[in-house]
Formats: C-alpha cells, sequence, structure tokens
C-alpha cells in the first residue's frame, strides 16, 4: 500500500511541476515564434535573380527539393495549387539542390507548375537541414514563422491553415 501512495504521490508532483513550468514559460505549442527569415539569393531557371526580401508584403514560402524526390513533387503540386488559389497574397520560390548530374530535369519536372517560381542552388548550401523536402514559412514582414521538414498525404490541410494565418495577419 505504501508503494502505491508514493508512486500517486509522484505522479501528482511531476503533474504539479509541469503545470508550473507552462505557467511561467507558456505552451512551446501554442506560441508561434517568428524571427528574421535569412535573405536568400539565387538564380531562377531562366537566369533572373530572386531574393526573399525582393518579396514582402507577401508571404514566401520556400521549398528546398530534388526531381528525384517523390515527396518534394507532391509538396511542390499542393504549393502550386496553393500560390494558385492565393496568387496576390503569397509567393512559393521552390529551390532545386539537383546537381549536374540530374539538374537537366528540373524544367521537365516543374513544367506544369505555373504559380512556382524554380530557383537553383545546385550545393544545397541555402538549406539549413539538409533534409528534403524542407520548407520555410515566412509572414510578410520577411520573418520566419514556421517550418517542415518532410510531406505526406494528408499534410495540405495544416499547411494551408498556416498559410492563411500569415495571409491574415497584419
Amino acid at each position: 500500500m505504501r508503494h502505491i501512495l508514493n508512486l500517486v504521490f509522484s505522479l501528482l508532483m511531476g503533474i504539479l511541476f509541469y503545470l508550473v513550468l507552462t505557467m511561467l514559460y507558456g505552451c512551446p505549442q501554442a506560441k508561434a515564434s517568428c524571427f528574421e527569415a535569412q535573405d536568400i539569393q539565387l538564380k531562377s531557371t531562366i537566369g533572373k535573380t530572386h531574393t526573399i526580401k525582393q518579396y514582402r508584403g507577401k508571404v514566401v514560402v520556400v521549398s528546398f527539393w530534388a526531381t528525384w524526390c517523390k515527396p518534394c513533387l507532391m509538396e511542390l503540386k499542393f504549393l502550386n495549387k496553393l500560390a494558385e488559389n492565393n496568387k496576390d497574397k503569397m509567393v512559393v520560390l521552390a529551390i532545386s539542390i539537383d546537381g549536374p548530374q540530374t539538374q537537366a530535369r528540373v524544367n521537365q519536372k516543374t513544367r506544369r507548375f505555373k504559380n512556382i517560381t524554380v530557383l537553383l542552388d545546385p550545393a544545397g548550401a541555402t538549406n539549413p537541414t539538409r533534409t528534403l523536402p524542407y520548407s520555410i514559412y515566412i509572414n510578410k514582414l520577411g520573418k520566419q514563422c514556421y517550418d517542415k521538414r518532410g510531406f505526406i498525404k494528408g499534410d495540405e490541410q495544416e499547411l494551408e491553415q498556416k498559410v492563411n494565418k500569415l495571409i491574415e495577419e497584419l
């Protein structure tokens, strides 16, 4: 019986400790902390230079991808449709990390995505995680508010809500 009382006491103390920490520091999932996004300067597939700063006033989604990455292509298809539905409010910069061996396929894989600007970074130097796909969600003030590693079917609703929240801000 004493063992059970000690177990219950320990459990209650753990819950109390969690509640005190939550009250002091807040719930990390409930807060979206935005910080200044790194400005990226890359050339598009047609040779035009693009930067994140040039799109201030719009929500910017930066998606790192490669032609050989199937989840990347699924995400780009979704982002293309999202950008089409929010033409004047958001922009998608799809940064291909394809090297010389696969770079020729970039235009072929993205030809149907009319609402995405495709940029080239064959060294993958601008992707801070080296994960694919990896996306960064930037608000109208140039602050990074969300990021997402990977993409699976079913992520669309959550990502659309995040983009809509960023669009509605300010």
